[in-house]
């Protein structure tokens, strides 16, 4: 007679080989990657997980001509997730919209892909005197696709601004904002 094994125990000791996808605090090591939203498996997590944006490092991924990060995932094209739409501007004012740049826009799309909901990210562009705070909330799935909630602030000698805004996945990696 063979004995069946229960559903729930195969689900257990697969999640049990999968390498581990947390920031490796307390273990000592760096995780082999970075699981997304999206699925994708980032190298990098720029410190976003430490809750500071290594912005410099994903500036050193920017292409300046193209306004788009580099090619450095191969299953993406790109080394990090990244914040597109025109209507950043509004998102957090016109006077500090215009200061955001491909970096900044690595810096959110990054936090909204492999951030914890609820912890905090700083991250300032010494270029632009632009300091900014974001938290995110869960992921919640939408007829967009999955998008998350988030807080963003963000100061400079110009002026400061706070907004609540919802992004949305527009692809790997790719997170939109949202009018919903």
């Amino acid at each position: 007679m063979t004995r069946r094994v229960p559903f729930v125990a195969v689900l257990l000791a697969a999640a049990l080989t999968v390498p581990a996808l947390s920031d490796g605090a307390g273990r000592g090591k760096q995780p082999e990657y970075y699981l997304g939203y999206s699925g994708t498996h980032w190298p990098q997590d720029y410190n976003v997980m430490a809750g500071h944006c290594d912005r410099e490092a994903i500036a050193s991924f920017a292409d300046p001509r193209a306004g788009v990060l580099s090619t450095r995932s191969p299953r993406d094209n790109r080394a990090a997730a990244t914040l597109i739409g025109a209507s950043i501007d509004e998102l957090i004012g016109s006077n500090l919209g215009r200061e955001i740049d491909d970096a900044d826009r690595a810096c959110l799309g990054h936090v909204l892909e492999i951030g914890r909901s609820g912890h905090r990210v700083v991250w300032d562009n010494a270029a632009t005197g632009v300091h900014f705070e974001m938290v995110p909330d869960d992921g919640h799935s939408w007829v967009a696709g999955v998008c998350r909630d988030f807080k963003l602030a963000a100061r400079s000698s110009s002026g400061k601004s706070k907004r609540h805004a919802t992004a949305c996945q527009h692809g790997a990696g790719l997170w939109q904002l949202s009018q919903l």
